[in-house]
């Protein structure tokens, strides 16, 4: 199944998971944002398939809303600033699709990140509320901080 495919699917389940989550807009600033806390959140999950945080759907009703695609920062912004932020470095990509002539987006975690646990190297986010040393997993259909046991299950399951 591609990724469009696999978009598509999950946009009709309409279900946020380990594995998507839904965003009306894509984050207003990378600086001021929890895209680091998200992206490290879904790459320490241990379910071997790619993750997706779908934008341009509404995060309540699942409608697509759309999006512009002009509000999605380059790929090497994207990649640079994650850098930064997470280490080791998470392998992701961008890219938008039509669906009944509205923009979406989507960033896709890839599954080939397997070099878990995946930590926040710097502050950062809305006020630095995500701090250095913090590790983030996915569960169901939130993201929290990593307890010995979620860290336990990531060193067992490398």
């Amino acid at each position: 199944m591609t990724d469009n495919e696999k978009i598509l699917s999950y946009i009709n389940k309409g279900v946020e998971s380990e594995v998507v989550d839904f965003k009306q807009i894509f984050y207003s600033s990378l600086k001021d944002s929890n895209i680091a806390k998200h992206v490290a959140a879904f790459a320490n999950n241990s379910i071997n398939e790619d993750k997706y945080i779908i934008f341009g759907v509404t995060d309540k009703t699942r409608e697509i809303c759309g999006i512009d695609p002009e509000s999605i920062p380059d790929i090497a912004h994207i990649e640079n600033y994650l850098s930064e932020k997470i280490e080791p470095y998470i392998s992701i990509s961008v890219s938008c699709l039509k669906i009944d002539e509205k923009e979406i987006a989507y960033l896709k975690i890839k599954k080939e990140n397997l070099d878990r646990p995946y930590v926040i190297k710097n502050d950062c986010g809305m006020k630095n509320t995500i701090q250095r040393g913090d590790v983030y997993i996915r569960k169901g259909t939130y993201n929290s901080k990593a307890l010995r046991t979620d860290l336990d299950k990531i060193y067992e399951n490398n």
